[in-house]
């Protein structure tokens, strides 16, 4: 049976910790009221040019994707740092600041929009609670950068219940591969039969099944998603992931 200490618990961030679509449109109204504080303008035009930037940016990270392509991430991460800012002060012709300057403008406002854009679906928040009082260990395993699921998971009052918080920043590595979940497995130092990982996107379990974790397809917010034929499990109801995790690892949790 083991411990539960002996057990990794990979969250990805959106649309299992959040409602993506819901989170979606607090970001934007967050976004928006931020920068017409900060710069004046219009709080739509400031939300149209941040929503154009990400659409291009998904559609990069799907090519990446598609790809399976490796590669160190930081000048990547910096870039989509310094792009995204840029295209908001560029929008509204403003005077653009240097290349660090714009890195801190990314980071400054994180720290302001993220947490008021929170949307956890219903009973996320006592599961992660439940997790850790019985001795799990649980980590992030998302796109999004450290420092940005550090905002949002303290918006949600959880980010004590974490460990470490990993995105692409910390293992230097995108969400691109299986190496993703390598790099994350290696720096825990655990052996990959005793890691779960909970996605909604069949495609990131999808990676991380052959290395030998157990996969956890969350639908919680996307109902109607079918199952990938290689995940392990598959729940709409949150509150499942306890009776899920508890037949994973023959664990009775309290």
């Amino acid at each position: 049976m083991g411990l539960s200490s002996d057990w990794l618990i990979l969250f990805d961030e959106g649309n299992v910790l959040n409602n993506n679509t819901q989170r979606e449109y607090k970001y934007y109204k967050a976004l928006g009221e931020y920068m017409v504080n900060l710069y004046g303008g219009e709080s739509n035009r400031w939300i149209e040019i941040s929503s154009q930037y990400f659409d291009k940016f998904v559609i990069m990270c799907k090519e990446i994707l598609s790809r399976g392509d490796i590669f160190y991430n930081d000048t990547f991460i910096r870039n989509h740092m310094i792009n995204w800012s840029k295209a908001l002060f560029a929008g509204y012709n403003l005077s653009i600041p240097n290349d660090q300057e714009l890195v801190k403008f990314f980071k400054e406002s994180t720290k302001k929009i993220c947490p008021q854009a929170i949307a956890p679906p219903k009973g996320i928040i006592d599961v992660l609670s439940t997790l850790y009082n019985n001795g799990f260990n649980i980590c992030t395993s998302s796109t999004k950068l450290s420092f940005e699921l550090k905002e949002i998971l303290s918006g949600m009052k959880v980010d004590l219940f974490f460990q470490t918080l990993y995105g692409p920043d910390l293992i230097h590595c995108g969400k691109f591969s299986s190496d993703f979940y390598r790099k994350i497995i290696d720096d825990k130092k655990m052996n990959p039969s005793n890691v779960i990982v909970v996605d909604d996107n069949p495609i990131f379990l999808e990676m991380a099944k052959p290395i030998g974790i157990t996969t956890i397809q969350s639908n919680s917010c996307i109902l109607d998603r079918p199952q990938s034929d290689i995940v392990d499990y598959l729940y709409t109801d949150s509150n499942d992931l306890i009776s899920i995790i508890a037949e994973i690892t023959g664990i009775t949790i309290n």
